[in-house]
């Protein structure tokens, strides 16, 4: 379904996003999960893989450490404060559930539609 200049090509494809499970968009923000790589060689932010939002952190896993730089990264790239990004899942493990207040809508849509993987 391709119409006036890929518009709703491109709603199709934010609907597709929501509706796959890649990331819950409500009138607060978003709420995603990732798949955390600590002590990597540097800090990045995607691709998505399996539904999976891919963070690497240089921090160690040890006492908050990596939790810490996760949520000053995605801070850093959603532009709101620290404060703003929450870890409400998954804390200990690898796989988190992260909930962002106040992420503009179309960042997170460039962020889960240009870095989708399979």
């Amino acid at each position: 379904m391709q119409h006036h200049r890929g518009f709703c090509r491109a709603l199709d494809q934010r609907s597709d996003m929501t509706r796959a499970g890649l990331v819950t968009l409500d009138s607060e923000g978003a709420t995603f999960q990732v798949r955390v790589t600590p002590r990597a060689g540097r800090d990045e932010v995607g691709p998505v893989v399996d539904g999976l939002l891919r963070v690497k952190v240089t921090a160690p896993p040890v006492e908050g450490e990596a939790n810490e730089a996760v949520i000053a990264l995605l801070a850093r790239v959603f532009q709101v404060p620290k404060r703003a990004v929450q870890i409400i899942g998954g804390a200990s493990g690898r796989r988190k559930t992260v909930r962002v207040i106040g992420a503009p809508r179309p960042l997170v849509e460039k962020l889960f539609l240009s870095t989708t993987a399979s």
